[in-house]
């Protein structure tokens, strides 16, 4: 029997119901096991050669953590712009926040407020004048100041003079440096530092302190000037060679010993410094301390780059070193993009899949509910078969609409180049079938088009021999895919006057039937001809297939009769309908 309206409205609402589970489940799966994502802010002091290393080697290290994003700022050696970052960084809520103070004490109620908030801090580099820190990362600065006092004392043999330039007045590595160069050097009385004038990191500012100076006595004899870093002990060089200084006999040490033509491996390899000590950025080890801060593992308060000595006799083997590191870099870099843009493809075909599986879905339960249909249409009587043709004929104006909308989108996915073949491959066989179940409803709907009585002919006058051809050629990819030769023999110049529609639909239906049922190496052959008189005009399809048994000839034109009773590529009313129509 037929279900009633509310039965049938109820199955449906549970069919939707069961596939936006599914949806929701597949989106809670996809959402399950992401990491939490962490946002890092980085508040530099300054901008400067060392720090560009230091950030790029951040920046690099997150490639290892999928769940950061970091944000570096700078505040060109300004405090009053430096606590309006940290501040600004508090009220945006970061996770954890990097500060490299410009002075010891000048940012350090800004560095309290962000802990007082919450916010772990790492002081990186220098120290803040308060103890209010989650941890620290950085050099030994008293320990490097006494590795190049060792060495310049060695170097002089403990006499001469010297001429010390320190780093920005109150920033902790210019004060730490200072004490641990005048420390080693206080144990050598013949050791005398004769100046020890204060500049800003920057090499003019070293030019300029060492210009002073001299200007203060041009005779005298210099041994050593120490810049506490690089650019202001080249500074000092040059400013020396300027005044006709014998360069060469004299020693200048620096601090940082970055790699590049312009780095102070490079100007000790070239003899412009004597020596540098290496100022380790290490990026990665901070980026590690700060994922354990971040992720409750183990660390340590305090913790201390190891630093070391860069001569003549070293640097060369250094500079090959930090030329392989950065060819490394760029080649990490180059693999990084790669994997962006494979990821990006991943969630695309992420989307397809879900897609795709959407409409096998949509196309099981049309199946399961056509399958269910056929059942009880062979259970039920002849009387019961107008209720089920009008269920099918429901039915039919329900899923032509989705199955249009699911034809639709696939049609212009397969338009996009991006796609992979196993997912074009996919893509149209979902094509090809959503083709299918759409012809199948259009038989459906003629049918009962034709039992009330609706069905009429449009007659026009048409060349059919043209025709035929073109409809022949409409089966040949299916009939080449299965290795089936298909013909076509007619006269030219075949004219009739009918349903042009109608005639076509009866070639198609014997077109398509003789193709299923021929082997491949088969021929199927559509033959038109006209009688002498050309009145009487003869369409025929003739195959080499297995044919019909004859004890099943007599129904084939029976309603939902299949030879092959498992078939499940039609609906066994095709032949029906074509012998019903109109003449």
């Amino acid at each position: 029997m037929k279900p009633r309206p509310e039965v049938r409205r109820r199955r449906h609402r549970m069919a939707v119901a069961g596939l936006l589970m599914m949806l929701a489940i597949c989106l809670i799966v996809s959402s399950c096991g992401s990491p939490r994502r962490y946002t890092i802010g980085v508040a530099q002091c300054s901008e400067d050669s060392w720090r560009a290393k230091l950030n790029e080697e951040l920046r690099t290290a997150t490639y290892l953590y999928d769940n950061v994003d970091i944000r570096v700022v700078s505040a060109d050696d300004n405090d009053t712009v430096q606590q309006a970052q940290i501040d600004r960084f508090i009220n945006e809520g970061v996770d954890l926040l990097i500060v490299s103070p410009n002075q010891m004490n000048s940012i350090s109620e800004a560095v309290d407020r962000a802990y007082d908030s919450g916010i772990p801090v790492i002081l990186l580099d220098r120290k803040t004048g308060s103890g209010k820190y989650t941890a620290f990362i950085g050099a030994d600065n008293v320990e490097i100041g006494r590795s190049i006092g060792e060495f310049v004392a060695t170097q002089l043999d403990g006499r001469g003079t010297v001429v010390e330039i320190q780093g920005l007045d109150g920033s902790s590595p210019a004060m730490e440096r200072h004490r641990g160069f005048t420390d080693v050097l206080g144990r050598y009385p013949d050791i005398h530092i004769i100046a020890s004038p204060s500049g800003n990191w920057l090499q003019d500012s070293g030019s300029e302190a060492m210009d002073a100076v001299m200007r203060k006595d041009t005779d005298r004899q210099i041994d050593c000037v120490f810049g506490h870093n690089d650019r202001m002990a080249a500074g000092a060089y040059e400013t020396m060679k300027s005044y006709g200084a014998d360069v060469g006999g004299m020693l200048f040490a620096g601090v940082d010993a970055l790699p590049g033509a312009d780095g102070g491996i490079a100007r000790v390899h070239n003899g412009t410094l004597t020596v540098s000590c290496i100022y380790p950025t290490s990026g990665d080890k901070v980026m590690e301390l700060a994922m354990n801060i971040l992720e409750g593992r183990p660390y340590n308060k305090e913790n201390t780059l190891r630093a070391a000595l860069v001569t003549r006799d070293n640097a060369g083997v250094m500079l090959m070193q930090a030329e392989e590191i950065a060819r490394q870099n760029e080649y990490l870099d180059t693999l990084h993009g790669k994997i962006d843009t494979y990821l990006a493809q991943y969630n695309h075909q992420k989307v397809y899949l879900l897609l795709f599986i959407i409409i096998i879905i949509l196309l099981i339960i049309f199946f399961i509910m056509v399958y269910r249909a056929m059942l009880m249409r062979r259970r039920m009587a002849e009387e019961a078969a107008n209720a089920k043709l009008v269920f099918f004929t429901n039915m039919s104006h329900e899923f032509r609409t989705p199955l249009t909308l699911i034809a639709d989108p696939v049609e212009q996915m397969l338009g996009d180049d991006n796609l992979t073949p196993r997912q074009r491959g996919r893509l149209e066989i979902v094509s090809r079938n959503a083709n299918v179940l759409l012809r199948l409803i259009g038989e459906i709907l003629d049918f009962r088009k034709l039992q009330n009585g609706k069905m009429e002919l449009m007659v026009t006058r048409f060349r059919l021999s043209e025709q035929a051809r073109v409809w022949t050629d409409c089966f040949r990819p299916v009939a080449e895919s299965k290795g089936i030769e298909l013909c076509c023999r007619t006269a030219d110049g075949i004219e009739v006057a009918t349903d042009m529609y109608k005639v076509e639909r009866i070639c198609y239906n014997l077109l398509s039937n003789a193709i299923k049922h021929t082997s491949r190496g088969g021929t199927v052959t559509l033959t038109v001809t006209a009688d002498d008189t050309g009145g009487m005009v003869a369409l025929s399809v003739s195959d080499t297939g297995e044919g019909i048994p004859r004890d099943k000839q007599q129904n084939i034109f029976d309603r939902f009769f299949m030879v092959n009773s498992g078939a499940a590529d039609g609906t066994g009313i095709g032949l029906a309908l074509v012998k019903a129509f109109p003449r």
